[in-house]
């Protein structure tokens, strides 16, 4: 009776030292999995970029309207081009610079990502100031192409948008006895360091319209056509 106490003490004895075996290799499976599911991708900085942090899309999403500490959940951080340990999956990197617009861009890592340029548009404030003299040749542009018309519109001051080579701006009609007042937008983009009408006035732009015009551009002019 008491060899098999004795044979019982030393199965449940060997049990659980299998298990505890068996349970750290699996921890040691799981920590190998994840280590390796990270790669190494470069971020290549623009020149105009001084910094950037890497937030995952959804924690930062969650966090974007929060008062918590967002750099608690960063994936990392470079003050100049460099590499950062990354799972694949879907981010924003969020940049800082004098000139540069701030707002959070969002990329995708896959298995095959080794490389990501990071080149954020300049800012509003940095657009305004620096491209405004170029508002003489472009209303100049949309004079000579509309010359039959444009007497009866007056053209109103746009916006630079993207790296100032993108240009949105409205033709406004005076209202009149016999009909009243339009708004068209117009969108020009410089090419080889010259403007030109990239799409002509229209009362609202559609994408499925302008493929070859950046969504946001579009938007860009609608909202000014209708504010």
């Amino acid at each position: 009776m008491n060899n098999n106490k004795v044979a019982i003490y030393h199965f449940l004895k060997l049990f659980i030292i299998i298990s505890l075996v068996l349970a750290a290799l699996s921890l040691v499976l799981i920590f190998l999995v994840d280590f390796l599911s990270y790669r190494e991708v470069k971020f290549a900085l623009s020149s105009e970029t001084k910094s950037i942090t890497v937030y995952n899309k959804e924690e930062y999403d969650e966090l974007r309207n929060s008062t918590t500490d967002k750099s608690k959940s960063n994936h990392g951080e470079l003050s100049a081009t460099g590499s950062i340990r990354i799972k694949p999956g879907d981010y924003y990197v969020v940049p800082s610079g004098d000139n540069i617009d701030r707002s959070a861009i969002s990329i995708q890592i896959n298995d095959n990502t080794e490389n990501i340029d990071v080149n954020p548009y300049f800012s509003s404030s940095y657009l305004s100031s620096n491209f405004s003299n170029q508002t003489t040749v472009i209303n100049h542009i949309i004079t000579d192409r509309y010359k039959n018309i444009i007497s009866n519109y007056s053209i109103d001051n746009g916006l630079f948008l993207h790296y100032g080579d993108w240009y949105v701006t409205s033709l406004y009609n005076e209202p009149t006895v016999e009909s009243g007042s339009d708004t068209y937008g117009i969108i020009l983009h410089k090419v080889n360091d010259k403007w030109q009408i990239a799409a002509t006035p229209e009362l609202v732009f559609r994408y499925d319209d302008h493929k070859d015009i950046p969504k946001d551009i579009i938007n860009s002019v609608n909202r000014l056509v209708n504010q």
